[in-house]
């Protein structure tokens, strides 16, 4: 899952082999990377990434069998 935030790139959660929370941050002016605080969620796959304005937004996603109906507000710091 991934959405953009003026220069900065976001993407995070997802399945490497487990479910994953982690969430990274890239800078298109320094052309890095830097882990930022895990999602507070529940780990998933399949979920949903936009942004509008200055805030980033996750949204729906799964693990197993369940379905997740919820929706999270990402503003960087």
């Amino acid at each position: 899952m991934g959405f953009s935030i003026g220069n900065k790139g976001y993407i995070g959660t997802g399945i490497g082999g487990n479910l994953n929370k982690d969430f990274w941050e890239w800078n298109k002016l320094s052309d890095q990377w830097k882990e930022i605080a895990n999602f507070e969620g529940k780990a998933r796959a399949s979920a949903i990434g936009f942004s509008i304005g200055n805030k980033g937004y996750i949204v729906t996603g799964g693990t197993g069998g369940t379905v997740f109906k919820d929706f999270w507000e990402l503003t960087p710091q």
